[in-house]
């Protein structure tokens, strides 16, 4: 099961790169922290992304010189503040259309009662994920 859902998230993934769409799903990943929350720091992100703050640098510099993300220096000038941009947000908009129209055409042939149970059960693996990965991070 859970490689048919990687597929089928894979799958969609190779859609959406077919589009004009110039981000990695890393990249959208970060830009989606950023958007929903403020003055986030490079630390938020490494945790966040479970990524290097190598990494989590070129991605900002990336988003940042696309005038998706703005970053200002925080009370602590070794900090960087990073917020969503108006030009970030249409395009986390335009990226979540994309997804929703793709699932939406996925599912559109399945029974309502079955796809509503399946949903609830999505729902709960999510919210287990979670705390597993709380649960992880712990250690």
């Amino acid at each position: 099961m859970y490689r048919n859902i990687t597929k089928i998230y894979r799958n969609m993934q190779i859609a959406k790169s077919k589009t004009t769409d110039i981000l990695n799903e890393t990249t959208r990943e970060a830009l989606r922290f950023i958007s929903k929350h403020q003055n986030v720091k490079n630390s938020d992100l490494v945790s966040y992304l479970g990524v290097n703050k190598a990494l989590v640098t070129r991605i900002c510099q990336k988003l940042e010189e696309m005038d998706y993300i703005s970053s200002t220096i925080g009370n602590d000038r070794r900090i960087k503040l990073l917020n969503i941009t108006p030009k970030g947000k249409s395009y986390k908009l335009d990226n979540q259309s994309f997804e929703a129209n793709y699932y939406r055409n996925l599912f559109a042939d399945e029974d309502s009662t079955k796809l509503n149970i399946f949903l609830e059960v999505l729902e709960r693996a999510y919210k287990k994920s979670k705390f597993l990965r709380k649960e992880d991070e712990s250690k």
